[in-house]
């Protein structure tokens, strides 16, 4: 019997993936000391387990052969090098990476027999199928903006992957689109402002990354703008000291998120949230729509992104090939599945614009 392997299960979104899959599944959970740590799921059910370094080949290749499908969260996802995509390709086996590995790519156009999807998560991942779902019934697309954050804490591996994220060159910072280029402005970011559905006043970081292209080239916006939303001044004022420390001083920046956002969500509920505005054309006529989607963390959020991504895979609605989850053909069907499977998630569609929908009624995907 070929099982659903989760390396990385015994981490924040690994056992979140683990518990909405075992009901369902057989699951193999693979982690560098996976037999001490069976503790952790108390109900093991169709639960197995296996030591796995995702560094030694043979205990990955061991791994990867007993499963009809792997999902990889382990992290930091930058520092993967694409191994498990590799391990996965050359044995047939399906894969679900959460992370965004850069070798990988590499392999794009190659043929193979498999379904390898990486960023599988929310952003990136979700966050580019919201944008294409939303925007695909117009014939044309004058400006669209895309707001994502809330309140949250960071692990240590959520903490690196994001410090990578934001100094990686292909993430441009206070960067929006516009006339056909990617253009830089400083008096993008945005301070202590009031946006629909957040908790309270947020600091705007604009940037452009490798997802924002990719939905640019899928919807021929001509003007649009990507931004990351943080809530709580303290949080902004630590997110700016970080990003002085990092990289030099990794291992200061990353104690200084996850102590500081840890502080910061004492007494407080943690919140995550996509609003996204695309304004354009219809047959001939203006119109503006906007999508609120709400879940409790990112984590959680990103655990759900895999669930569904497990089903379309193994009901062959996701085609095979090397691509981001972004890319995929059929994100319409995928969203709308999702969204009527996922009761822990809130998601409206508005016709109106942001600055409206303090005045508008609400109307569900």
């Amino acid at each position: 019997m070929r099982m659903i392997g989760i390396l990385g299960g015994y981490g924040d979104i690994g056992k979140r993936i683990v518990k909405r899959l075992m009901d369902r599944y057989t699951i193999l959970i693979g982690g560098r000391n996976a037999l001490l740590k069976q503790e952790t799921f108390m109900d093991k059910g169709n639960l197995r387990f296996q030591n796995v370094d995702i560094y030694n080949p043979t205990q990955l290749l061991e791994f990867v052969k007993s499963c009809k499908l792997v999902i990889n969260c382990t992290g930091p996802s930058w520092k993967n090098q694409g191994i498990v995509e590799k391990a996965c390709m050359e044995n047939n086996i399906h894969l679900l990476d959460i992370g965004f590995p850069e070798p990988i790519k590499h392999y794009k156009g190659e043929k193979v027999g498999r379904t390898i999807l990486y960023g599988v998560g929310t952003s990136p991942g979700l966050s580019g199928l919201l944008q294409i779902y939303l925007g695909q019934d117009f014939d044309s697309i004058e400006e669209m903006n895309v707001f994502f954050g809330g309140r949250d804490t960071f692990t240590k591996v959520a903490a690196e992957d994001y410090l990578h994220g934001i100094t990686n060159e292909k993430n441009i910072p206070l960067a929006m689109w516009k006339q056909s280029k990617v253009v830089l402005n400083s008096k993008l970011r945005l301070q202590e402002k009031v946006i629909p559905f957040f908790n309270d006043t947020v600091n705007v970081y604009p940037y452009v990354d490798e997802e924002s292209l990719l939905v640019v080239d899928r919807l021929k916006p001509q003007k649009g703008t990507w931004n990351l939303v943080v809530e709580g001044k303290k949080m902004n004022k630590l997110l700016d000291q970080a990003r002085i420390f990092y990289p030099d001083r990794s291992s200061a920046a990353i104690h200084l998120l996850c102590e500081g956002s840890q502080l910061e969500m004492l007494g407080k509920e943690s919140y995550v949230i996509f609003l996204i505005e695309i304004k354009g054309i219809t047959s001939g006529n203006k119109r503006v729509k906007t999508l609120m989607l709400k879940a409790k963390s990112q984590a959680d959020l990103t655990s759900m992104v895999v669930a569904e991504s497990v089903e379309h895979v193994l009901g062959g609605n996701i085609e095979n090939g090397i691509k981001s989850l972004s890319e995929i053909s059929k994100a319409s069907d995928f969203i709308k599945s999702f969204v009527d499977k996922m009761d822990e998630v809130k998601s409206y569609i508005y016709d109106s614009s942001i600055d409206q929908l303090n005045y508008l009624q609400e109307g569900e995907i």
